[in-house]
């Protein structure tokens, strides 16, 4: 298992040598996986959840 150190350090090279276009993507990427965690929240009726998901 990586570290969560070896993670972040493959995070930011990923975005360092990222294309305009695929930097485009994974901003919707994380957009739709925050609102899909939203909707979750709001069905649960969690409002902590839905506040850091937003």
């Amino acid at each position: 298992m990586i570290s969560a150190q070896q993670q972040n350090k493959y995070l930011e090279n990923t975005i360092r040598t990222a294309t305009p276009s695929q930097l485009l993507i994974m901003l919707y990427d994380g957009a739709i996986r925050s609102c899909k965690q939203a909707i979750d929240a709001i069905q649960k009726k969690s409002h902590r959840m839905r506040i850091q998901a937003l």
